[in-house]
């Protein structure tokens, strides 16, 4: 019942925000739409003519398997522009400096020129079994401009989500993101107060 009323809530408030799914698995899967059946895959393509970081936010990647590789790069706006529009629409960006961002790709992206860091770290908000709560409580933190995204995993032979927000190449930069939050503010419009750690997001063991 309460899964139901989560559902029913990004329906009506979230209409305008679309939710996309990528799973990692050896081979990289495209963005698939949550109300479809995992077989059935919709193809869209992310165009974003300037940027504008809440706009890339919210058309980010929005679920990543915890184990799944991760290609992440050190940017700055221009280049993280650059970037995304070079190697497709399933990304996860976080801004680490005023114009300094980590670009953490979900495939290879062979037109950067770097080597890319392959571990992200993040601050975990959540976790629960219920997917459409971590849909909802991410769409949330989205609308704050905050990179939020799912991570899924397995625990007890159940799945798991977690909400995690941002995906830095090293926990140092994670923590002082976190540090640079205001948590009370983010308590009271999200409504949920976070677990407040940093621990690997994407990339991990």
């Amino acid at each position: 019942m309460i899964e139901s009323a989560w559902l029913v809530y990004l329906k009506h408030k979230k209409s305008t925000v679309e939710v996309r799914v990528v799973e990692i698995k050896g081979t990289f899967n495209l963005p698939k739409i949550m109300n479809k059946p995992e077989n059935e895959v919709e193809v869209r393509h992310v165009e974003v003519a300037k940027f504008n970081y809440r706009d890339l936010v919210l058309n980010a990647a929005t679920v990543v398997k915890r184990a799944s590789p991760v290609y992440i790069y050190t940017l700055s706006a221009k280049d993280s522009l650059t970037a995304i529009g070079s190697c497709g629409p399933d990304y996860i960006i976080s801004k680490a400096t005023d114009d300094i961002y980590s670009v953490a790709f979900l495939k290879e992206c062979t037109r950067v020129s770097l080597i890319s860091q392959r571990i992200a770290y993040g601050v975990y908000f959540l976790a629960t079994r219920h997917l459409g709560f971590a849909q909802a409580k991410m769409l949330d933190l989205r609308e704050l401009s905050l990179p939020a995204f799912i991570v899924s995993y397995t625990k007890d032979g159940s799945p798991m989500y977690s909400v995690a927000i941002g995906a830095f190449p090293s926990r140092d930069i994670a923590k002082s993101f976190m540090n640079s939050q205001n948590w009370n503010e983010i308590e009271e419009k999200v409504r949920l107060y976070p677990r407040e750690y940093t621990a690997c997001v994407a990339g991990c063991e």
